[in-house]
């Protein structure tokens, strides 16, 4: 995902937040922190934060969140904000899952926080595919990816017998 990190950079600039409360609140975000310090504070202040088992599993859930997000949303009139995705998607695969640290070279983390994006070649949907992202900007995506994107299911407070 060679333009993750630039998008991800330029998100974390704008002034709504990124983070959901439940990433900011296991990221010990400080509420006087904005997203931007808070995430790009961990994924460049801190050196080989990925050799760091407790570090990387802190950040997993919302990098690959936000990382589904580029992948899914269109960014202007070419789609996508990812070359290598508008490819693949507009060859009819599908979104198929985003692997954690799947390339931790120098290149890899310099451009996608060491994200890598597996894409599906279903011979009996790459036209439907196709047309979908074509037509509207449809990215037809696997379960995997879809349960990144879901919103974060709320635990029912518990209930004081008596």
């Amino acid at each position: 995902m060679p333009a993750f990190r630039r998008w991800l950079e330029k998100r974390l600039a704008a002034p709504e937040p990124v983070l959901t409360e439940e990433e900011r609140a296991a990221l010990g975000g400080d509420p006087a922190k904005t997203d931007s310090e808070t995430l790009l504070g961990l994924l460049t202040g801190t050196e080989a934060w990925w050799e760091s088992e407790t570090l990387a599993a802190t950040l997993q859930q919302p990098v690959s969140r936000l990382a589904a997000v580029f992948l899914t949303h269109a960014e202007g009139p070419k789609g996508v904000g990812d070359p290598v995705a508008r490819f693949h998607l507009g060859n009819g695969a599908r979104l198929e899952r985003i692997n954690w640290l799947g390339n931790a070279s120098p290149r890899g983390m310099r451009e996608s926080f060491g994200i890598m994006v597996n894409y599906l070649y279903d011979l009996n949907s790459i036209e439907a595919n196709h047309e979908a992202f074509v037509r509207d900007g449809t990215v037809v995506r696997g379960a995997a990816v879809e349960a990144l994107l879901a919103p974060p299911r709320r635990t029912p407070p518990k209930r004081r017998a008596g």
